[in-house]
């Protein structure tokens, strides 16, 4: 993938997708944490529901829990929490070199289960026997290729999704910048070279990310000196940390995820916003919870699209009135300093304009300036006519409105169907009298419309490099400002 530059696609993962997505998996971490703080055994179920299918066994089981592992959790969370809260604070005031709380937690646990003996006497669940020394090197079994290619793909793109997710996450928090290719080449490197040691896929670790956050490593040193401490640990001193209990390591686990749980607040803040981006959140996680990560994430990157679908098929539209005596123009139904133009209706697109919204381009011109072509057309051939009171039809005629002035400096990119609809307004408006005009159109669009042809029907001095350009132009006809005309004065 980091070949292919595949990292560019990472751009569809927006930061409501990965703020639910991760504040999802941060569940399924809690909740393989919680047996462990409550000293109970909970089946392992997998598939969609996994997680409802843990808490009905979980809370099943709330009379069985282990009173001495439930204390030693609220004791472990307790001191966590208060050195989070008021001591690391109070402690940064003085030096940048926070407390390595987490380290003494476990050297305290890991001794006191020694000396009290806990697995023996209060049958506490420990980490158990810990293997040292490394696994000899081997070639990856390349039969096995046809067999796993499928499900790798799925583990890559997940395991990639996650990582990428969390690398987002803290560099927002510490202010840099994150390489979505590079990512990919570090983690397919690693994963090369691991495949020839028997090691799993490699992702980052929700739980430890947090935890070394927590004990203040930022930089890749910190990565560097922990992988130098394993090595040693695997190596070494493995065994020292046998009688550490299990759930001493969970409550510190739980207590490193407050941040991810947290998150909860951007569809707080979001959903006052932007009812869209909140369903984006809300898919992201309700499927990473209720259904499982893979699927969570497929539905996340599935809802982003389609609101992005939806945002780019009905853009934004307005009538625009010019401030007096400014160059400024404003929706005149939300700015009431905002006046029309004698002659000139101006009407706003901010959005692009493609095969998908074209329909919605023409209703909401029609709608937005209350100028029909057709109906205008219709009723100059039926008033000469039909002019009595009696009759019952009204003018429909312009309104007083000679020019049409299309702005288009929020239209990002147009396509042939764009073009062409551009045309046939032009003609339609034309018949009834009204011209319309092209205003603060891209380098981009303009080139397409060329290219298109449309300048064939829409002549040059009817585009105009800005709206106060066509505004000025249309109301003072000796001083012409269309695009040809300012290319020839350059």
């Amino acid at each position: 993938m980091g070949v292919l530059q595949l990292g560019r696609l990472s751009v569809f993962l927006s930061d409501m997708l990965v703020s639910g997505f991760t504040t999802g998996a941060a569940v399924h971490v809690l909740t393989s944490q919680i047996p462990f703080i409550l000293g109970i055994h909970v089946h392992s179920f997998e598939g969609p529901l996994k997680i409802i299918y843990a808490y009905v066994d979980i809370i099943g089981q709330a009379f069985s829990c282990d009173q001495a592992v439930m204390i030693i959790s609220l004791i472990t969370m307790i001191v966590l929490i208060f050195n989070n809260e008021y001591v690391k604070p109070w402690f940064r005031t003085f030096t940048k070199i926070p407390i390595p709380i987490e380290l003494i937690v476990i050297i305290s646990g890991t001794l006191t289960s020694y000396l009290d003996n806990f697995h023996d006497v209060y049958n506490i669940r420990i980490v158990g026997e810990v293997p040292t020394g490394l696994p000899k090197p081997a070639i990856p079994p390349v039969e096995l290729m046809s067999a796993v290619l499928v499900d790798s793909v799925v583990i890559s793109v997940v395991a990639y999704v996650v990582s990428f997710s969390m690398a987002r996450i803290f560099a927002k928090r510490h202010n840099y910048n994150v390489d979505a290719n590079q990512e990919l080449y570090a983690m397919g490197a690693s994963n090369v070279f691991g495949s020839f040691f028997g090691c799993a896929p490699i992702a980052v670790s929700l739980a430890r990310s947090l935890i070394q956050e927590a004990a203040g490593g930022v930089t890749q040193i910190t990565s560097f000196v922990c992988c130098f401490l394993l090595l040693f640990v695997l190596l070494f001193i493995g065994p020292v940390f046998e009688t550490l209990p299990n759930c001493v390591l969970s409550s510190i686990i739980v207590v490193a995820l407050k941040g991810m749980f947290m998150q909860v607040r951007d569809l707080k803040r979001v959903w006052g916003v932007s009812r869209p981006d909140a369903m984006i959140w809300l898919a992201s996680f309700l499927g990473v919870v209720i259904i499982d990560i893979d699927y969570g994430l497929l539905l996340g990157i599935v809802t982003s699209l389609v609101v992005l679908l939806y945002r780019s098929q009905e853009p934004k539209t307005a009538r625009l009135g010019r401030v007096p005596n400014t160059d400024v123009y404003l929706n005149v139904k939300e700015y009431s300093l905002a006046l029309e133009v004698p002659k000139i209706s101006i009407f706003q697109f901010t959005g692009p304009l493609h095969f998908a919204n074209a329909d919605y381009f023409r209703q909401q011109l029609m709608s937005v300036t209350g100028l029909n072509p057709a109906a205008i057309v219709a009723t100059k051939l039926l008033e000469p006519k039909l002019r009595q009171p009696e009759a019952g039809i009204t003018s429909h005629q312009t309104k007083g409105v000679e020019y049409l002035v299309v702005e288009m400096s929020g239209v990002s990119y147009t396509d042939s169907s764009g073009g062409y609809l551009l045309s046939q307004l032009y003609k339609e408006y034309q018949k009834a009298g009204i011209t319309v005009c092209l205003a603060a159109l891209s380098g981009s669009v303009l080139q397409t419309l060329d290219a298109c042809g449309t300048d064939n029907v829409i002549p040059p001095e009817d585009i105009f490099h800005s709206l106060h350009d066509a505004v000025v132009a249309l109301t003072n006809p000796d001083q012409p400002l269309g695009v040809d005309d300012i290319s020839t004065q350059l």
